[in-house]
């Protein structure tokens, strides 16, 4: 087996700014894999809209990796699941991560709103996705949805994201030696995911053993593709990263690198794009966006998969 890459974006269908931007890196053959949402970022969910976005990323690119996204963070819920909702102008939205108490989630409702987001993903497309993520990576901070996760996955023999990174498996033991600039970066966007009251039950869902735990089930049924994910470019694109991270990823492993790309915000237009969504936000993905389709970065990819002894290869999900 070979050095393997699966690069996914993110977030398609939550706003405008990031679906454009995905589109583009798609054509730029950038990316090789989307993970998308199947609930409506306001409103309504309505299928044949959601079949239309899904058929423009085929029309792009035809063998495209489409994962699911599944949401109880972001857009507007599928289901009553009260204990992750709010209501917003009179209309039921998701809670925001720090907004949301783990120990009050309801698990059964949580099924019911997965089991329906997947629903409409296969109703739109035609078919299972390819892979599961979810949003904020709140399903693995909490062992019951954890174990809901990986229970649906095993249900409908779909692969799962894996929950571990490049620092939890040692291969960049200190945040400092994969990217400097991230450390301050990484204790803000964590304390923003995590309210104080949620930290317990991430720190448990995210041990080393339940992981394990969760691991050894997805195995058995062959549903963990990747062996670990980068995202420690998030907040600071810098390609130094990934000129010290593809040489790290040894014969028969397998690395998916998240990206979370967006288009220039100078048009930013706040009414026209869901809540938690700022221009400071997108501004970072548009630096993502830019970074990604560099030609510095382009280089730096290009002599790990033209290598002439174990290259690295670029691979999708596969069902």
């Amino acid at each position: 087996m070979s050095r393997k890459l699966t690069i996914t974006a993110d977030d398609y269908g939550l706003t405008p700014y990031i679906d454009m931007a995905i589109i583009s890196a798609l054509r730029e053959k950038r990316i090789n894999s989307v993970a998308a949402f199947s609930v409506p970022p306001t409103g309504s969910l309505l299928i044949d809209q959601l079949r239309e976005k899904y058929e423009e990323l085929y029309a792009i690119s035809p063998g495209v990796s489409l994962g699911l996204h599944f949401s109880i963070t972001a857009g507007t819920p599928l289901t009553n699941c009260s204990t992750a909702i709010k209501k917003r102008k009179g209309k039921p939205v998701f809670k925001l991560p720090k907004e949301i108490i783990l120990a009050r989630l309801d698990s059964e409702e949580i099924r019911q709103e997965l089991v329906a987001q997947y629903t409409a993903f296969v109703e739109a497309n035609g078919t299972k996705p390819t892979h599961l993520s979810c949003h904020h990576n709140i399903l693995y901070f909490k062992k019951e949805l954890f174990d809901l996760l990986t229970a649906i996955a095993i249900e409908v023999q779909v692969p799962v994201r894996t929950p571990r990174n490049l620092i939890s498996i040692g291969k960049f033991h200190p945040v400092r030696e994969l990217n400097p600039a991230l450390i301050p970066l990484h204790v803000q966007h964590g304390l923003n995911a995590l309210n104080p009251r949620n930290l317990q039950y991430a720190l448990k869902a995210l041990s080393n053993e339940e992981i394990e735990v969760q691991e050894k089930r997805l195995k058995g049924e062959n549903l963990l593709k990747s062996d670990y994910y980068l995202m420690h470019h998030y907040g600071n694109p810098d390609v130094e990263v990934f000129r010290r991270v593809y040489p790290h990823i040894d014969q028969n492993e397998h690395c998916e690198q998240i990206m979370h790309l967006g288009l220039d915000p100078a048009g930013f237009n706040r009414k026209s794009i869901p809540r938690g969504i700022n221009k400071a936000y997108l501004s970072g993905r548009f630096e993502e966006y830019n970074m990604l389709l560099g030609n510095k970065f382009h280089h730096v990819l290009n002599s790990e998969v033209e290598k002439a002894v174990n290259p690295l290869e670029l691979t999708g999900f596969l069902v």
